[in-house]
């Protein structure tokens, strides 16, 4: 741990590629809270990290030595993919990627079961990975402002989302199994729907779900 956070190896060397693309040292922060640009080191390892609106294009494969982290903030960047690698990173809650240009989100994200907060926003998303159905559940899960046309067909073994945001997308159809997720409030406001989906639309609002289209 013969650097200057007193993190692995590992760590240093991803925190080290970050500062050469930014060219500018990363602040050293006591505290997550609303995190936006820094990291946070806890027992000798990154708890917290934030890259808010730093004009960054790209994140190193590296970021799979971060494994501990739990909170990531990437929004207002101008990134257009995410290294497979992110997949590794099975101990993160939130993941903020909101004002990016993504057009695509790695299958890996799967293997991130245990995410509570995940917000893609305003990017440039056609389709979602099958593989976000591995979640076991969300908090908040935000994809408004994308381009989506649909849903993947298994997105039901996903056991519940308090707060999902479908709104402003080119959704024309939702997959029965929506009905199979315990929603507490659906944004979908702004998409050209079918008569199909707006019918599983009202057996939602049966189900007790709040629904705002």
């Amino acid at each position: 741990m013969d650097n200057k956070w007193g993190i692995s190896q590992g760590e240093a060397r991803f925190l080290n590629e970050i500062e050469d693309i930014l060219n500018e040292d990363l602040p050293i922060l006591n505290k997550c809270g609303d995190i936006d640009y820094g990291v946070k080191i806890e027992n000798n390892k990154v708890g917290c990290f934030g890259l808010y609106n730093k004009n960054i294009s790209e994140i190193p494969d590296s970021i799979k030595e971060i494994k501990s982290v739990y909170w990531m903030v990437l929004s207002k960047n101008q990134l257009k993919y995410l290294p497979e690698s992110i997949g590794e990173l099975k101990e993160l809650s939130g993941l903020y990627l909101s004002e990016n240009n993504l057009e695509a989100i790695p299958n890996s994200i799967g293997e991130i079961k245990d995410i509570l907060w995940l917000d893609i926003r305003n990017n440039n998303l056609h389709e979602l990975p099958n593989e976000i159905c591995n979640f076991s559940g969300v908090e908040d899960f935000n994809l408004g402002f994308n381009k989506l046309t649909a849903l993947p067909d298994e997105i039901g073994n996903i056991k519940y989302i308090l707060y999902f945001n479908l709104s402003h997308n080119q959704i024309t159809s939702l997959p029965e199994s929506i009905l199979d997720i315990e929603i507490y409030i659906l944004f979908i406001e702004h998409n050209p729907l079918n008569q199909e989906a707006k019918e599983i639309i009202d057996k939602l609002k049966e189900q007790g779900t709040k629904v705002y289209f």
